[in-house]
């Protein structure tokens, strides 16, 4: 027998120990039903929420107190290291010698190549492609009497390779435009297209026409001079009547000359026309137009002999710049011009650059490993203003070419504020489903969306303007995200009434900066007050 066991058969009331017994059961039950009736009272009393608490913890809501302080004007982001311009060569079988076929008959370059303005990047079907410095993509073939913008860039073009345009006008696709064009495809080994297919025919017809001119222009002046003969012997010698006869003749051998002169003049028009016409062409698909030079040949043509579909080689140009994005409450404190610090974590290396441009409106980037593409069939389903807004940042110098696609952080440089603001973490900025710029706000348990209007942003700290008639003080307390999961992003705003507490979807807050951990209150703790409160981790940091 155990020592429990003795110590129960020796307790007075134990079984066998006549009416004891039933007494000690009597007891015991009622202790059970003491115990059970306690458990009920302490149910009823809050610790259910307490127990479910335990059993299902919800994530803690991260917040941080707003504060007027004096922010350094800095915006981060990040960006991708790219070429400032790529552009892809079509492979094209050209318009010459009746070329059905594009095949690869000369490739003079080859992959990681350096290119020069006017060199020749790729010979197809027998026609060459060249490069020419520009930023205006070439769109149509120019030819004799084409006007425009791109008619001005080939001119320069043309000029800056030593070719001169003669006395053409700007934007004026004439003779010495021509001429200048002929003289860079001679040089280079190959013959210009001619602008029409028979233009030799018709500038053969139209100088044909200007001798036919010229010859009927000169018969009526011999006309004209035997006539005036004719009436100078008649006014000597003969009647009035025959000396009017003469003089009528003299008139109309003077229409024909007349005549003869503006025949000649219209003949030599056409002739002209008909030179300008005949001069050379430049086709869309023999010239590539490129911002800076020297270029980078990232992707060499095939194999002489191959049949080229689709594009034949890539070139880059215009040096390394940085492509990023800015959210929407930032987009308003970047503008073009202002310096910029680009540094590659990857490398440990820094350079200076300039912000170049700031687009207008968002764009949807492509999807990177692991994410998902903005939905294409619903444009709804992602509002405009939850996409970057691009941007781009040129080197003050050329970045190391083994940079290229790398991710980098850029770090904008701004004045600093005028003096203290009321600011708050830049996490705790959001843009809700209307597009406004909101900061919610922790009272009571709940979350209360504010709207604001962003103002300068540095050192992880955003100035904010609260608009309506719900502001924000120094001291209230703002969502920046949640803790117990990978990444704190900002709590949902809560909708609709409260329970037990708390806004739905808004779980026991914990601020920021750390507090002593609470007591735990001699009653039945609510589900809000289960947890006593602890420091908040920086957003965008797991728990």
């Amino acid at each position: 027998m155990s020592r429990v066991d003795e110590e129960e058969a020796a307790a007075p009331g134990a079984v066998g120990d006549g009416g004891g017994g039933t007494r000690w059961r009597w007891v015991a039950e009622h202790q059970v039903v003491a115990g059970l009736l306690a458990g009920v009272v302490l149910l009823s009393s809050g610790a259910v929420a307490a127990w479910l608490t335990v059993r299902a913890p919800a994530p803690d809501v991260l917040t941080a107190r707003v504060e007027r302080r004096v922010l350094d004007g800095s915006v981060t982001t990040r960006g991708m290291v790219t070429a400032g311009q790529t552009v892809q060569v079509a492979a094209s079988a050209g318009a010459g010698d009746g070329a059905v076929r594009a095949v690869v008959t000369k490739a003079p370059v080859r992959t990681g190549d350096m290119v020069a303005a006017g060199r020749l990047l790729v010979e197809i079907s027998g026609r060459p492609v060249f490069a020419l410095p520009g930023p205006i993509p070439a769109y149509r073939d120019l030819k004799p009497g084409s006007r425009g913008a791109d008619v001005t860039q080939l001119q320069k073009a043309l000029r800056s390779l030593g070719f001169r345009t003669g006395k053409d006008h700007a934007a004026v696709f004439g003779a010495g435009t021509s001429a200048a064009l002929t003289a860079f495809y001679t040089a280079r080994g190959y013959t210009p297209l001619p602008a029409q297919p028979d233009g030799a025919t018709r500038l053969a017809a139209a100088e044909d026409a200007v001798a036919a001119a010229r010859h009927a222009r000169q018969d009526a002046k011999d006309a004209l001079a035997a006539a005036r003969a004719r009436a100078g012997l008649a006014s000597a010698r003969v009647s009035a009547a025959a000396r009017a006869v003469a003089d009528q003749e003299v008139a109309a051998a003077r229409r024909r000359v007349s005549h003869g002169d503006e025949d000649l003049a219209a003949a030599r028009r056409r002739l002209s026309a008909a030179k300008t016409a005949n001069g050379p062409m430049l086709p869309v698909a023999e010239v590539v137009y490129l911002q800076g030079f020297p270029a980078t040949v990232d992707a060499a043509p095939a194999a002489v002999g191959s049949v080229v579909t689709g594009n034949a080689m890539t070139v880059s140009a215009d040096g390394l710049v940085v492509r990023g994005g800015l959210p929407a409450y930032q987009k308003g404190l970047v503008r073009p011009g202002q310096t910029v610090r680009i540094v590659s974590e990857a490398d440990r290396v820094s350079a200076g650059g300039t912000v170049v441009s700031v687009a207008d409106t968002p764009v949807r980037l492509p999807a990177g490993p692991g994410q998902v593409a903005d939905p294409v069939a619903d444009p709804v389903a992602v509002a405009d203003e939850t996409r970057p807004y691009p941007i781009v940042v040129r080197p003050n110098h050329q970045l190391d070419p083994g940079l290229t696609a790398q991710e980098v952080l850029l770090t904008v440089q701004a004045p600093p504020s005028n003096g203290r603001v009321l600011a708050v973490p830049t996490s705790a900025i959001t843009v809700d489903a209307d597009g406004r710029t909101v900061v919610t706000a922790f009272r009571d348990g709940r979350g209360h969306p504010v709207e604001v209007l962003p103002g300068a942003s540095g050192g992880g700290w955003t100035e904010i303007r609260p608009l309506g008639e719900d502001p924000l003080r120094v001291g209230d307390q703002v969502v920046v995200g949640r803790a117990g999961e990978l990444g704190a992003t900002p709590a949902p705003v809560a909708s609709g009434p409260a329970s037990a507490g708390r806004a739905p979807g808004l779980p026991a807050a914990r601020t920021e900066p750390s507090a002593a951990p609470a007591a735990a209150p001699a009653a039945a703790p609510s589900a809000a007050a289960a947890r006593p409160a602890r420091p908040a981790r920086a957003a965008g940091r797991g728990a």
